[in-house]
Formats: C-alpha cells, structure tokens, sequence
C-alpha cells in the first residue's frame, strides 16, 4: 500500500477551515481519497474544491508520459522570432549554439507546432514537426543511429520525415528551410 498525503490550501473566509489534509492510499491500484478529521465542518463545495486541486496536483506530477523534455516558452523568444512569413533562428544568439555544431539540435515551438532542427553540414538543415504522427509524443534526434525517435511506441523516423521504423505510418511534417552563412540566420518557411 502507498500512502501519499496533500495539503491543499483553500481561501479563507470566516467561519471556514483554512485547508483540507488529504490522505490518498493507493492499494491494488484504487486510490482512496479521505479527509483529516481536522476538518469536521467542512463544506460540501470545500471537498468538491479540495478533490480538484487533488486530482489537478496528481496529474501534473504525472507529466503526460511525454520522456522527451519540453521546449519551453524561452526557447520562442531566445534568438528565434517570426520574419515575414518564415521563423527566423539566430545561430549567433546563446541559445542557439548546439546549432554551431554538425549534428547539433535544437527543439523550437513554433506557431502551430513544435519542430526540431538538426544540422546535417555546414550550410544543410533539417527541419520537422517534433510530434509523432502515431500518438502525438515529442519525438527526439538519436545522433548514433541519425534517426528521430519517438520514446513512446518505438517509431523511428529519418531526418527527412520519412518513417523508418512503425507503429507510426506517416510521415512528420517537413519544412523548408535556407540558412544564411553572413548573418547565420536559418530561415525556416512555415
């Protein structure tokens, strides 16, 4: 059996606990949410606010199943921004110098989608969706074997896009992309 405790903190207002002290055991995988006796006058839309937070904490603890780690939100505004109707990325800036390196990557968010850029020579760049087209999870670049691979299901994909390997069948979302090596700006069309 596993226990698992939460204090879940809810506005005080007079005349109202301050909190809840939530006990989860978790036996042959049914959880069994009680709450402290500390709380005997406890509201019925005090519980009701206390089980979102709940369930809200567990699943963010849960991540998604996603072992690839995110892009974050600095990764948009870091030395990549919009140009026209293209996503300009500026090898110059700090953030994006795995990109100086044959074989660097990096993951970018994107209006619409979340890429990854490999580059594959000194002016060549690869670029394509990061989501799997089997069960949506952030692919990842595995430079020994040069392939992008999902870490959910197995699916492998080549830097083209191109499936390498199932249970995905199509193809990831490739776009077009012109680096320029006076101002080290890669321009990726979207």
């Amino acid at each position: 059996m596993l226990d698992v405790s939460l204090d879940v903190p809810l506005p005080v207002t007079p005349g109202h606990h301050p909190g809840f002290r939530w006990t989860m055991s978790v036996m042959k995988g049914r959880p069994l949410p009680t709450i402290d006796a500390g709380c005997p006058s406890c509201s019925r839309r005090e519980l009701l606010a206390g089980t979102g937070a709940l369930a809200a904490s567990l699943l963010v603890g849960c991540g998604g199943g996603d072992a690839e780690p995110m892009a974050d939100a600095a990764i948009t505004t870091g030395g990549n921004e919009m140009c026209g109707a293209g996503w300009c990325v500026d090898l110059a800036h700090p953030a994006n110098a795995p990109l100086l390196e044959i074989e660097g990557q990096r993951a970018l968010v994107v209006p619409g989608d979340k890429i990854i850029v490999v580059r594959t020579s000194a002016t060549e760049f690869a670029v394509v969706s990061r989501v799997c087209t089997h069960n949506g999870c952030s692919v990842a670049y595995a430079p020994a074997s040069d392939l992008l691979v999902c870490p959910c299901h197995g699916s492998r994909f080549m830097l083209t896009g191109a499936v390498e390997r199932e249970p995905a069948t199509r193809a990831l979302r490739r776009y077009a992309s012109t680096f320029d090596e006076t101002t080290q700006i890669l321009t990726i069309t979207l």
